[in-house]
């Protein structure tokens, strides 16, 4: 507060998060070098299917041979991250897993803050905003929309909250110095029924505010980036924006990556359209009105939690096997995506896996085409089964 001159809330306020005291690693650490060493074990034959001794597999060898090697092996994607409830609460098998399929939070493209989606919430919490500012707030019921869910729904209208959140971008940066400040909008959004937002809707309303705010920033920092994204009522880009403010970044969520590689002609949605298609062609229609590599991507993986959550007993849902739908996304991401942040299906608390024996094999898949988007997935199957 004191560095920003404003009561802005901190992104940074989960950070401890991401501190594992077992193995007094945070998740953001590089590893560079580990990765080396993990990839000559691969090179050998050792794989790590699942956490633990039981989804190591290690090749019997009487000699190692160690040549002089100069290798070269770069990741087809920046981020490569899974989303952790709580990284202070992996065990250790949970975390070099991890480290053994080759992930990265990314730290150099994305920062380290916690906050990457609804960044909004961080402005828009700002009591001195709420208490002398309403005209920020959405319009609805008659009165403004100051105080859901702690923090008020915007109203996208305005010019003073466009001013407040590119004075927040600011701060972030200079502060943290993170690279990406997240503007996505608060979660549960309802659209203002002012006067200027009533002719339009929310699809318009959120992403001529986010290109607003991009191209603002970008004025004095055409190096660094802003994200959101494409989520819930907003999914598509506009038609009244031809060409995005080069420094945003979107973020695509939940695109139901489970029935992404339905065999031809085989429709698992009854009534629905052909969900590769529509997938392709909204990946399509946003690479067309973004600058080049400004995709990024998440899945929620937590298909056998759903009835743990919701009811609190140990009951899973349904296991949900899929490891081609992710080969084939990971393939067609390539070269204009920067990387993935995906839930992992992990309980709350205790932080632990619910259902690991149906989650593993996607998870591992997702892992190594994350590396490699272009590995043949039939072969690693084989290898596998």
């Amino acid at each position: 507060e004191e560095a920003s001159g404003t009561k802005f809330a901190s992104p940074m306020d989960r950070l401890y998060k991401d501190y594992n005291k077992k193995l007094d690693e945070w998740h953001h650490d590089r590893a560079g070098s580990l990765n080396a060493v993990y990839g000559f074990l691969r090179r050998l034959g050792a794989r790590w299917y699942l956490p633990g001794e039981l989804g190591e597999v290690l090749p019997h060898q009487t000699n190692i041979a160690l040549p002089s090697i100069d290798f070269v092996n770069r990741p087809d994607f920046a981020v490569r991250m899974f989303k952790w409830t709580s990284y202070a609460g992996g065990n250790r098998d949970d975390i070099l897993w991890e480290r053994r399929l080759g992930l990265s939070t990314g730290v150099d493209v994305w920062g380290a803050s916690p906050t990457r989606s609804h960044g909004m919430r961080n402005v828009v919490g700002n009591p001195s905003l709420q208490a002398n500012h309403p005209q920020y707030y959405a319009l609805r019921g008659g009165g403004r929309d100051i105080h859901k869910n702690g923090h008020g729904t915007p109203c996208f209208s305005s010019d003073g909250l466009a001013d407040e959140t590119v004075r927040y971008v600011h701060s972030v940066h200079a502060i943290y110095g993170e690279p990406m400040v997240s503007i996505w909008p608060t979660d549960g959004l309802g659209k203002c029924q002012c006067e200027m937002c009533q002719p339009h809707d929310l699809t318009e309303l959120v992403w001529r505010f986010v290109d607003r705010v991009a191209r603002e920033f970008h004025k004095s920092h055409p190096e660094l980036l802003v994200s959101t994204g494409a989520y819930s009522s907003y999914v598509t880009p506009p038609e009244s924006i031809e060409s995005f403010s080069p420094n945003l970044v979107v973020f695509l969520a939940n695109r139901g990556r489970p029935w992404l590689a339905a065999r031809s002609g085989i429709n698992p949605r009854p009534g629905k359209t052909d969900k590769w298609n529509d997938y392709r062609t909204s990946l399509e229609n946003w690479r067309a009105s973004l600058a080049p590599v400004r995709l990024m991507r998440g899945e929620n993986n937590r298909y056998t939690l759903k009835a743990i959550d919701d009811h609190g007993d140990a009951r899973l849902t349904f296991p949900m096997l899929c490891p081609h739908s992710y080969a084939k996304d990971m393939a067609l991401l390539k070269g204009f995506s920067l990387g993935e942040r995906s839930e992992m299906p992990r309980g709350r608390s205790p932080y632990t896996w619910r259902a690991i024996g149906a989650d593993h094999l996607n998870l591992y898949v997702h892992g190594r085409t994350l590396w490699d988007a272009d590995l043949d997935i039939e072969a690693l199957l084989e290898e596998y089964y």
